[in-house]
């Protein structure tokens, strides 16, 4: 996390929450890249984005989701969840939440990632091709999807 980013973080959140996010940061997300050597935690704020398809103000900015609820919701999923399940991570970023999926979840899945913004879709390929083979980055609206072409 550059030195920018927690003073970002600070000033949206206060001192007290500010520094745990800061804390949080590091032990959810930080850790996280070393651990599976994948790129994840960058954050990127709402003035980082020049994509037609992103409203400032309306669309939200990449965070990274934190690594344990995410394990929780894995974990359970991975006792109700079939072979060959059409997974979707909407606003999928550099793709954590399907990483993590694909870890706690060992079956053979096909995997699609939607984000707006294209600037995602080289990280999120090396990140997923490292753990699946069966994935695809989708650049559109949430609102584009058709199931029935996919």
């Amino acid at each position: 996390m550059k030195l920018s980013d927690a003073f970002k973080i600070l000033k949206y959140h206060g001192l007290y929450k500010g520094l745990r996010r800061i804390i949080d940061e590091y032990r959810e997300n930080i850790h996280f890249d070393k651990k599976f050597n994948v790129i994840t935690s960058k954050l990127k704020f709402e003035e980082n984005y020049n994509n037609e398809k992103f409203i400032k103000g309306e669309n939200k900015w990449y965070q990274p989701t934190y690594f344990s609820p995410l394990k929780k919701i894995a974990i359970q999923l991975d006792k109700k969840i079939k072979k060959n399940t059409l997974i979707f991570d909407l606003g999928s970023g550099y793709g954590k939440p399907l990483i993590i999926l694909n870890h706690f979840i060992n079956q053979n899945n096909i995997i699609h990632g939607v984000e707006l913004d294209v600037t995602f879709k080289k990280i999120f390929e090396e990140n997923l091709a490292k753990f699946n083979s069966n994935f695809e980055f989708l650049n559109m609206k949430v609102e584009e999807i058709n199931l029935y072409k996919l």
